[in-house]
């Protein structure tokens, strides 16, 4: 699979390629990762990526749940995850580690979903537009075929 194959599907229609076998959740970790890679120098919406947890990843290991395999981006804000840092675009909490994970996680967890980074959020959205001092602004522009 490509990144034009993988952008063309939905979280549903992934998790039937993973439940199928025809793709691994460790690939859609994969091509996640290297879409990031392409768009979020554009965009700046993904403040981190955890690249470590794709690549622990076994290649026959097949999550359950309705989303099984998925990769999943959490807000920095909200649904937090134990041992994860979620500064809630705030210089305030720069650098604060969870120490539990939110109902929320659990069950983005129980649904298969493979909890791969987290994205920007107005500080302490507080605001309609995403442009926090700790991380900058967040754009939305229209990609061409060649850089999507």
């Amino acid at each position: 699979m490509n990144l034009a194959e993988y952008a063309a599907y939905d979280g549903r229609g992934l998790a039937d390629l993973v439940k199928r076998g025809e793709v691994t959740a460790k690939a859609l970790g994969l091509l996640m990762l290297a879409a990031v890679e392409k768009v979020n120098p554009h965009i700046n919406a993904v403040i981190q990526t955890y690249a470590d947890r794709v690549e622990a990843m076994r290649d026959d290991y097949i999550p359950i749940g309705p989303l099984a395999g998925v990769p999943f981006l959490l807000k920095d804000i909200g649904p937090a995850e134990k041992g994860a840092i979620q500064e809630a675009g705030s210089r305030l909490w720069q650098g604060r580690v969870v120490q539990q994970d939110a109902f929320l996680t659990e069950r983005f967890r129980r649904a298969g979903l493979s909890l791969l980074g987290r994205t920007t959020t107005p500080e302490m959205a507080l605001s309609g537009s995403t442009e926090s001092v700790l991380m900058g602004a967040t754009r939305w522009v229209t990609l061409s075929a060649n850089t999507a």
